[in-house]
């Protein structure tokens, strides 16, 4: 009677539970990470319903997966990798450590998920300009940024903005970028409002900074979870919050949608369910979570100076509502 293998030493130990582990997240169904309880939303809200985009897993995305398999799979790297990681987090924050270490690339949504999300199909194959809002390595910014002539990017921090100058793009100051005159086709803010001390003052700046017609692209984890890497305070909590905290994926996103999205002056364009795709370690492949994506642009009644109303600056490149 064969026995079960059972690794005895550390390293073997955490190799063989990898392997398991790889083994379960390769056989699972992906396509429950883009997937909405459509009766729940339309109980919730035809309207915000109405305006969900289904994406299913595409080549970018399973190539991106791929990558993370084989660098995850190079076990002497990721001992390396592991090891300096301990020593430099009594220093330094994590994104600092990922960004000296050059680990830990994301991915929210691929090139194509993006064009479709923005209708780049409508936009004469250009727009002019891009700012990504704490855009880390660059990683998810390489994906937008074959749709505009000028990119722009801000990041806390600095071993990050180095990384992005590097990369070619116009890095601005974090607490100066939305008093420039330049003003933007499209503004990315992923996975940044619940990372920051003042998101509602945040979406009020990312309005007061598009051009007319323009729009936001705004993405959270769902459950919403504010945690503040980057502050003026000691306490990791923001100073504003946002009432979007419930019991189900569908829930989180009407009240982002009715108690921060409309009363602040956003009008919804359309919204979807993707994964937050993170690079794995020592442990698993990769790592994910439930991000939900939306897609914005200022309302009618609160980007009017007057009483009167006036026809909407459409984008050029955003001609349908879903």
């Amino acid at each position: 009677m064969s026995k079960m293998f059972r690794p005895r030493s550390g390293m073997a130990k955490v190799l063989y539970q990898k392997i398991l582990t790889d083994q379960k997240i390769q056989a699972m169904d992906k396509s429950q990470w883009y997937r909405i309880d459509e009766g729940v939303m339309r109980d919730l809200s035809e309207d915000i319903g109405s305006k969900f985009q289904q994406f299913e897993i595409d080549e970018s995305t399973q190539l991106f997966l791929d990558s993370c398999v084989e660098s995850s799979d190079n076990t002497f790297w990721q001992m390396w990798l592991t090891v300096a990681s301990s020593i430099l987090s009594w220093f330094l924050t994590n994104t600092t450590v990922n960004g000296l270490l050059g680990r830990g690339s994301m991915q929210v949504f691929s090139s194509d998920q993006f064009e479709k999300l923005i209708d780049f199909q409508h936009s004469n194959n250009m727009m002019q300009s891009l700012l990504d809002i704490g855009a880390g390595d660059g990683s998810t910014t390489e994906l937008m940024a074959g749709c505009f002539s000028d990119v722009y990017v801000t990041e806390m921090s600095t071993t990050m903005r180095w990384t992005l100058q590097k990369k070619g793009y116009t890095v601005l100051d974090v607490s100066e970028w939305s008093n420039q005159a330049v003003k933007f086709d499209v503004i990315s803010c992923l996975n940044v409002l619940d990372r920051c001390e003042r998101p509602l003052t945040l979406l009020e700046q990312i309005k007061s900074s598009l051009k007319p017609g323009g729009v936001a692209v705004l993405a959270f984890v769902i459950p919403f979870k504010p945690y503040v890497e980057f502050g003026a305070k000691t306490s990791n909590e923001p100073d504003e919050a946002l009432m979007i905290s419930d019991k189900s994926y569908e829930r989180e996103v009407k009240n982002f949608v009715e108690n921060v999205l409309t009363p602040n002056g956003w009008e919804l364009v359309k919204w979807t369910r993707l994964p937050y795709l993170c690079e794995g370690d020592i442990h698993q492949a990769f790592y994910w979570l439930d991000d939900v994506v939306f897609v914005v642009r200022p309302s009618v009644e609160k980007s009017t100076n007057s009483g009167n109303a006036c026809p909407r600056s459409r984008s050029p490149f955003l001609l349908t509502d879903n």
